[in-house]
């Protein structure tokens, strides 16, 4: 079949992945956001989709909006029997979606109609599902409300972060899509419609999601973060204060502080791949009131705290992530 992928984030490489190397499909071309800077030099950088694409040896194209009219003429010329989205970051117009042959097929990281939208694996976490899953999902001119054609459930596991989940149901997604396209292909794929009585939308993450409120009940403070080292409830702390806290975030990147007895614990969670060991700094009787407060990563510069020791390390180190 020849398929056009639409996709911008890793959740989609492994399903590219599996189509490029499929004996029977045909990868026409990837369609991914523009190069965006990135860091504090704001250097232009590659989507991880076109980095997997240039690999294949594929065609990219990087529309500004998919909905133009130049961009509508070229994907029509490409004539695809079938379009492929995964996290691709733009809502696809029905012009786009009227296109292929098959029609559009969207793979979603939640049970649908549960936590549609752009965070849903993260919600999932911070609401302390005991389980997730992945959706192959008919697209249509709506947000993620197209009808269901196959789901794939998992149980989440203890102390489960937004990077395990996510390359778990990366792989289930792959899978699942691979087995959906014959039934496409020979009419016999399902279609269910969504409850939209037990729809739940999520949203994109800020950094301001990544704040951790410790006067909340534990339930919630769990379902954030946990210490890496004895395995605690973080709001507990670590057993080990007297050498270093060490608090994994579970959403995938955080900010917060955490006052202990004499010393402050502040963390910070690279985005996915890094655990951050504490910040010990002075007594509290030496701040001010605003220096209790939680403030973005970076305020430890001040005068009034200056860390004496950090550390990082990847998630791999300890067992975790890849």
């Amino acid at each position: 079949m020849r398929v056009l992928f639409i996709g911008t984030g890793e959740i989609g490489l492994p399903a590219l992945r599996a189509l490029a190397q499929s004996p029977d499909h045909t990868v026409l071309a990837v369609v991914t956001q523009p190069d965006k800077p990135v860091g504090r030099q704001l250097k232009l950088a590659f989507s991880p989709v076109k980095q997997e694409a240039f690999q294949l040896h594929l065609k990219v194209f990087q529309p500004e909006k998919i909905g133009a009219s130049s961009s509508v003429a070229q994907l029509r010329y490409l004539n695809p029997d079938l379009i492929v989205v995964a996290a691709y970051g733009q809502i696809l117009p029905k012009m786009i979606l009227d296109l292929p042959k098959y029609g559009c097929l969207n793979l979603h990281t939640s049970m649908l109609p549960k936590y549609r939208g752009a965070s849903p694996i993260h919600s999932a976490i911070a609401a302390g599902e005991k389980e997730s899953g992945v959706t192959i999902m008919w697209m249509d001119e709506g947000l993620d409300t197209g009808d269901i054609l196959v789901q794939q459930a998992v149980t989440l596991r203890r102390h489960e972060t937004a990077q395990t989940l996510h390359d778990r149901l990366a792989k289930i997604g792959a899978d699942l899509l691979l087995k959906s396209i014959p039934l496409v292909e020979t009419g016999n794929a399902p279609r269910l419609k969504q409850d939209a009585t037990k729809a739940t939308l999520t949203k994109k993450l800020n950094k301001e999601h990544g704040h951790i409120d410790w006067d909340r009940p534990q339930r919630q403070i769990d379902a954030h973060c946990y210490c890496a080292k004895c395995s605690s409830k973080a709001r507990n702390g670590c057993t080990r204060r007297s050498s270093r806290a060490g608090l994994i975030c579970r959403w995938g990147w955080c900010w917060s502080s955490h006052d202990h007895q004499i010393a402050a614990t502040v963390y910070r969670c690279t985005r996915y791949s890094r655990i951050c060991t504490a910040f010990h700094a002075a007594p509290l009787s030496s701040w001010s009131p605003a220096t209790k407060s939680a403030r973005p990563f970076g305020w430890e510069r001040s005068r009034r705290m200056r860390p004496t020791s950090t550390s990082c390390w990847p998630l791999a180190s300890i067992g975790m992530g890849k």
